[in-house]
């Protein structure tokens, strides 16, 4: 099932396909470090499964097919980001919890606190406002202090490395000063040079985070209050208003005046209209 998800991923939504491959990589990698023994374990049960892990293995190659097919050649067309555009979208260390000024629990403090540590900052773009929620953000530190390995491999260890390969991740982010590690992604990990919106890898990063935090909240045996408190701190710094940035009408009337194409023509293709680089910020 998994080898199908990704597959389908990779040719309706490459972006979280990718971040998602890079997380498992990534995750790989801080467990060989900090649980070398257990991770060969792992990597030797699953060897010793060979018809299980073939079959898996195959499902996965399968299913990436259609990528290879059609997506692939395509993006060749298109071509690679540069390093200055992915720049643009890279993170400052604050934008972590960025959920947005209108967002109504921490919209107001968030645009206090921007302002004081970043002096003349503006939010920009479509994806500044991805950042984790300042309470659950919290409550992943706290868990990762409260997971942190002490002797013999613990079950709970397993989330200390998802978390710290989701800081490690974060870290990949930043940007200062105008220097940022994740241009060492960009220039040895494949397919890195594709993506854009690099800051797009905070919403995938959110489901790990959401895991860690549930399993440390679940840990502490806090009464049900405690629990109805948190779920609803958590839905209120969720409500943000939505980014609409469509005129109906308009789009209606260019529509209707378009004019009609040759009786001969089989086929046609649209440059655009007058005046659509007037438009200011992102035209939906």
């Amino acid at each position: 099932l998994f080898g199908l998800f990704y597959g389908a991923m990779t040719i309706t939504c490459f972006y979280v396909a990718w971040f998602c491959g890079f997380f498992l990589m990534v995750t790989a990698a801080v467990a060989f470090v900090f649980r070398r023994k257990v991770a060969i374990e792992w990597v030797r049960s699953c060897v010793s499964l060979k018809l299980s892990s073939s079959i898996v293995l195959l499902v996965f190659v399968f299913s990436l097919l259609p990528f290879v097919w059609a997506y692939y050649p395509k993006s060749l067309e298109v071509g690679v980001r540069s390093f200055s555009s992915v720049s643009g979208n890279l993170i400052a260390p604050l934008e972590l919890i960025q959920v947005g000024f209108d967002n109504y629990l921490y919209g107001g403090v968030l645009r206090h606190v921007f302002q004081f540590i970043y002096p003349g900052y503006a939010p920009w773009g479509e994806y500044y406002n991805v950042g984790f929620s300042p309470l659950i953000f919290g409550l992943f530190i706290a868990a990762i202090f409260y997971f942190t390995p002490k002797g013999n491999f613990r079950e709970t260890d397993a989330f200390f490395l998802v978390a710290i390969s989701v800081l490690l991740c974060c870290v990949l982010l930043f940007k200062v000063n105008g220097f940022s590690l994740w241009y060492l992604v960009y220039t040895f990990i494949p397919g890195a040079k594709a993506l854009n919106v690099a800051s797009i890898f905070l919403m995938v990063l959110a489901l790990p985070i959401l895991v860690v935090v549930g399993k440390y909240i679940e840990s502490q045996n806090l009464p049900k209050s405690f629990f109805a408190v948190v779920a609803a701190f958590v839905i209120l710094g969720e409500l943000t208003p939505s980014y609409y940035n469509f005129d109906r009408r308009l789009e209606n009337s260019r529509i209707a005046n378009i004019s009609s194409p040759p009786s001969v023509c089989r086929a046609f293709y649209v440059s655009g209209y007058d005046g659509q680089m007037n438009i200011s910020e992102f035209p939906e």
